[in-house]
């Protein structure tokens, strides 16, 4: 296999072209807003079709803030019976009110590498914890990696057991300790249960959308 060598363009935003010819201000972002919906893949990832070039192109791809790279297939995907399965929304420019919580705020970035963010606490049931924790905000994937102190605590407040062979935590899915909280910022966000126990098809038994991992996901500061 030979290797090409490619001109990238940059291409300018729509809404951008309308603010420098003065057609979109930008306080009026938000008529520029375009939501999409996305697929849900096993509670794993969540997809989305984009299309590429002129005719354009199909790509079936996960819409991942941990990465600045376009990675497409370069041969077709098969995702068995999971696709098509409504999986939520993707807000392009603006803000979604509809779906999002009550706590909208801005957090600086502690690096602009993988979108880092600093934590201040964890807390769910009666585990919680106060440290300062770099952390990523990445939508690949929607199960949270942490150190593995952290997840064990997590995952003890909650009665899950962990399984060494496939490294999930497993849990009644009735389970019911309330919200998982993070604080970031001085602010307070809330995971509902429905959010943090994913059915797995598997009867009463759920997973605990967690995992231990001491690269990226989130440490010490």
């Amino acid at each position: 296999m030979g290797l090409r060598e490619s001109t990238m363009v940059r291409i300018q935003s729509y809404c951008r072209k309308k603010q420098r010819t003065g057609r979109c201000l930008p306080f009026q972002r938000r008529q520029c807003t375009v939501p999409q919906n996305v697929n849900d893949y096993g509670g794993i990832e969540y997809l989305r079709n984009i299309t590429i070039g002129t005719p354009p192109q199909p790509f079936l791809v996960v819409l991942d803030t941990g990465s600045a790279y376009l990675w497409v297939p370069s041969f077709p995907v098969f995702r068995g019976a999971a696709i098509n399965v409504p999986g939520g929304v993707f807000t392009y420019g603006g803000l979604d009110t509809t779906n999002c919580g009550d706590v909208i705020a801005y957090q600086p970035l502690s690096s602009a590498t993988y979108y880092h963010i600093v934590a201040t606490g964890f807390a769910l049931g009666s585990y919680s914890i106060s440290k300062k924790y770099q952390m990523i905000s990445d939508t690949i994937s929607s199960y949270i990696g942490g150190p593995k102190a952290v997840i064990d605590g997590l995952a003890n407040a909650l009665g899950a057991t962990y399984h060494s062979d496939d490294q999930y935590y497993y849990l009644p899915c009735s389970t019911a300790k309330g919200t998982f909280d993070i604080t970031i910022g001085g602010n307070v966000y809330s995971i509902q249960p429905v959010n943090y126990i994913v059915d797995v098809g598997m009867g009463d038994t759920c997973l605990f959308a967690a995992f231990s991992y001491n690269n990226f996901g989130f440490g010490p500061s």
